[in-house]
């Protein structure tokens, strides 16, 4: 009767805990998710709308930067996510690289998978510009940046254009409901009011630039904004 008592009883704790160690399980898993936008882009090479045909040189030109700017592994050339105060960039072109974002302290993490190497670094780096005989320092409060009434639909989103003054004149489209995204050499975005889905300049008859091919709302796991376990933390 009394081992009848015991097994029962064992039996009732044991499920207890099993069913504790699910539930903290659960809320932890659930914890580590966050809201994000998930966005990839790809090059982006349009003819001007004055221009019918290339000439022979510049299609080959293009055709050339088209295989150099080209995704590997069929994976999207940028994979990006973003909060209001993080960030998260693969690249994927020649030179494969995350970059992962902290915008509240405008700090960097920059690996490729090839290391267990991580820099720390600006999340908004100034630009050297070579003007022959010196060199000048751009930060992102240096552009002239003038914002138009246009818009253009980019994939599936309603975006504003802004022109910007980097020596040539870039245009950008961006989308005010998505947090801004800048990192690196596109520091100067910070200075955009959301999120840039286009960039492009014009070059021999052509805009040549970035656009999105994909844009959506999702939830993610927390991981994606921290540098990898086991990684080595290098200062620039």
């Amino acid at each position: 009767m009394f081992f009848t008592h015991f097994t029962f009883t064992k039996r009732n704790v044991t499920f207890f805990y099993t069913l504790l160690i699910f539930v903290v399980t659960s809320t932890t898993t659930y914890a580590q998710k966050t809201k994000a936008w998930e966005i990839t882009y790809a090059s982006s090479f349009e003819t001007l709308n004055n221009t019918e045909k290339l000439s022979e040189k510049d299609a080959a030109a293009l055709e050339f930067l088209k295989a150099l700017s080209s995704g590997k592994d069929d994976k999207p050339q940028l994979l990006c996510y973003v909060t209001a105060d993080r960030l998260r960039v693969e690249q994927n072109a020649l030179i494969s690289s995350v970059y992962i974002g902290n915008k509240v302290d405008s700090t960097c993490y920059v690996y490729s998978g090839h290391t267990k190497t991580a820099y720390k670094t600006l999340l908004a780096a100034p630009a050297f510009i070579d003007l022959g005989d010196s060199i000048t320092v751009l930060t992102a409060d240096d552009y002239k940046i003038n914002f138009e009434a246009e818009t253009k639909i980019i994939a599936g989103i309603t975006c504003k254009k802004a022109v910007i003054d980097i020596g040539a004149k870039m245009t950008v489209w961006y989308a005010e409901h998505i947090p801004q995204l800048y990192w690196d050499k596109y520091a100067y975005l910070q200075r955009i009011p959301g999120c840039a889905l286009a960039i492009q300049t014009e070059q021999s008859e052509m805009l040549i630039g970035i656009k999105a091919a994909s844009v959506k709302e999702l939830e993610v796991d927390e991981h994606l904004f921290k540098v990898p376990e086991g990684y080595e933390i290098i200062e620039y």
